[in-house]
C-alpha cells in the first residue's frame, strides 16, 4: 500500500504458514516509510518516513527517523526538515540491543549520502555524532555484520587530500575510495 512516492503506510509480518498478516509498524499521519532496517535477531526497526513537501522532491519535506519494537510503540528519534544544503537523517542499522546508525543525507544532490554518521539509543534521549565518519571519510552506505557488531563500508584515508571536496558534482571520497573500513558499533572506533 505505497502512494505515488512509493513511500509505504505500513510494514507487515506475514505467516507463510497460514498467510496471515500482521501490521508491526504504521506510518505517522501524514508520512510514508521509505525504508526501514530491522535488527539482526528481528526484534527491533528502525524507520524513515517522509512528508513530502510542494515541490515533490524531498527539499521542503519533513523527514524522520523512529525506533520500535514489533508492534511496540514508536519512539521519534530525529525530526528534520530538508533545506537546500542541510542533510537529513535515515537509518543505515539498528542493533540487536536497540542502538540506531544513521546517516545524513543531502536531498536533491546527486549522491547525497557520507555526510557524517550519528547514533542514538532506542528512545533517543543518547545522541552522538561518531568521530571519523564524518563527511569525506567513507564512501559507500556501510553494511550491517550477520552478529550487528560492525559496519562495513568503503572508505577514504584522505592521501589525495579532503574527502569532502566535490569534483564535477561528486565528493572526492565518493568518487575515489581507497580503504576497506569497519566499525566497531560497541567502542565506535573505525579501522581500515
Amino acid at each position: 500500500d505505497t502512494d505515488e512516492y512509493d513511500h509505504g503506510k505500513s510494514i507487515v509480518m506475514r505467516n507463510v504458514k497460514d498467510n496471515s498478516e500482521k501490521i508491526v509498524i504504521s506510518a505517522s499521519e501524514g508520512f510514508g516509510i521509505d525504508d526501514y532496517v530491522i535488527s539482526p535477531d528481528g526484534q527491533y526497526f528502525a524507520t524513515w518516513e517522509i512528508s513530502v513537501g510542494i515541490s515533490g522532491g524531498l527539499t521542503g519535506s519533513r523527514s524522520r527517523v523512529y525506533s520500535s519494537k514489533a508492534g511496540g510503540e514508536k519512539n521519534l528519534i530525529f525530526d528534520d526538515v530538508a533545506t537546500p544544503g542541510n542533510p537529513v537523517r535515515y537509518p543505515l542499522a539498528i542493533t540487536n540491543s536497540g542502538e540506531i546508525f544513521t546517516d545524513k543525507f543531502l536531498p536533491n544532490s546527486g549522491n547525497g549520502y557520507g555526510y557524517g554518521m550519528e547514533t542514538a539509543n532506542f528512545i533517543g534521549t543518547d545522541k552522538k555524532k561518531i568521530v571519523g565518519m564524518e563527511n569525506g571519510d567513507y564512501s559507500t552506505q556501510p553494511v550491517l555484520s550477520p552478529d550487528g557488531k560492525k559496519l562495513a563500508f568503503a572508505s577514504y584515508n584522505g592521501n589525495s587530500g579532503a574527502g569532502s571536496v566535490v569534483t564535477d558534482g561528486i565528493r572526492r571520497a565518493i568518487i575515489s575510495p581507497n580503504t576497506v573500513g569497519i566499525l566497531d558499533l560497541s567502542s565506535l572506533e573505525k579501522s581500515i
